[in-house]
Parts: C-alpha cells; structure tokens; sequence
C-alpha cells in the first residue's frame, strides 16, 4: 500500500533545506491576470527560527530562485517552503509554487514535481498568504500533494486555507522544535498548536483562522532515523 511504501521508504540523512523568496506585489509574469503575490514580510525571520533547531541550509531573498530549489535538493531530509503556493481547483495542473522573481522561470508548477526527484522525510509548504482570502481547497492542493509525494516526499505538512504568516512564523519554531526532540510530526505539529493557543488566549491569534489549518499527510514517523534514536537512546 501507499503507506506502507511511505513508512519504508530510505530517506536521505542531510539536515533542512529552507527557502524564504521576496515578493513585491507584482502580478505573476507568465500571465498577470491570474495572481498578485504580495510580500510575506515575516517568512525570512521564520526560516532563521526553525534553523535553531536543526541544521541546514538557507536561500533567503534574491537567492531563494528556483534554480537554486533545483540544484540543491539531493542531500536534505527536510524541505521548508516559506513562500506563496497558489492552487487552482479550475485548472489543477497550474497550481504552483513560487520564488523569488529573476529574469528566469520563478514558478515551480505540478508538473514539474513529477520531473524531480526531492526524497525527503517531510516537505513543509508555510505561509501561502499574508492575509484572509478565498477558501479554496480542493483539486488543486491534491495535485500538489500528489507531485511531492510521487517525486519522494515521504510526508507533507501545510494548511487547509491561505494563513496569516506571522502566526505562521512562531508555530513552525514550536513544531520544528517538538521535530527535534523526536516527537512523531502529527505530535510535533499538535502540541505547537497547543502552545501557541495558550500563548496567546487573551488576543486575537486565538481564533482557529491563526492556527487550527495546519495538518500532516502521509508518514507522520519521527524524522530521525531508528540508528540515530538508538544511539541516543544507548547515550
């Protein structure tokens, strides 16, 4: 079965690979009546927080391109995507990821994920939106989800509806904390959830809007390997 298949898989024992674009608002190039990508002004500060919790690589701003997210994903268990993912329910295969805007190709369509190979324990797809917008969730992000997995991914994590990525910001340090103390990631991501809405039941974050859209699909294991928990256990 699928699972079976994602709990067997081998996956690589790099560390995290996490990408931070900048965006200016501009329509998307390849056709600007589809999409404005506005800024996402706390998704650099959330990159730098989650690489104190394990080690790894970072392309922020100009170097988040997506020449780059294709040279380098040979070597990490962990991807992290801080950036705009666009689903489009109407025409699924036009679902996209998008990076920082050169003078090349800046959009990773669905398409395209069934042409790499990414082999990772977990990909995180964080802060598609900075604010409230239409709830659209369906073929699209299926699509999506499918492209990942068919080139590797053992899990994904990512939300039900576009999120503030502020909040965002602050539960992906909790969840990528929980990660590295060896919790499972459905724990992980619960109990970050959990912290976030004690933290913060006296103001607005408290809505379910801020937090409750996260979920994990696919193997939800520890991403440790078993060799490296047993020697920590024998430590």
């Amino acid at each position: 079965t699928l699972h079976a298949q994602l709990l067997e898989r081998n996956t690589q024992k790099g560390d995290l690979l996490a990408f931070a674009p900048s965006f200016n608002g501009e329509q998307v190039q390849v056709d600007p009546s589809r999409n404005k990508l506005l800024p996402l002004p706390h998704n650099k500060r959330e990159v730098e927080r989650i690489l104190t919790s394990f080690k790894g690589r970072s392309f922020l701003g100009d170097a988040a391109s997506l020449k780059n997210f294709t040279s380098e994903l040979s070597s990490s268990r962990m991807l992290h995507l801080a950036t705009h993912a666009i689903f489009d329910d109407a025409s699924p295969e036009y679902s996209y990821l998008a990076f920082t805007n050169t003078e090349e190709e800046d959009l990773l369509y669905v398409s395209d994920l069934y042409n790499l190979k990414i082999n990772t324990d977990l990909v995180t797809l964080s802060a598609c939106e900075t604010g409230v917008g239409e709830l659209k969730r369906g073929e699209g992000f299926m699509s999506l989800a499918r492209g990942f997995f068919y080139s590797g991914a053992s899990s994904i994590a990512s939300t039900l509806w576009k999120i503030n990525d502020a909040s965002t910001t602050t539960l992906m340090d909790s969840f990528y904390k929980n990660l590295s103390d060896g919790d499972t990631k459905d724990l992980a991501l619960q109990k970050a959830k959990v912290l976030f809405l004690e933290s913060n039941r006296q103001n607005g974050f408290s809505h379910p809007y801020y937090w409750s859209g996260f979920i994990i699909s696919g193997n939800t294991a520890p991403v440790h390997s078993p060799t490296y928990r047993l020697w920590i256990t024998l430590g």
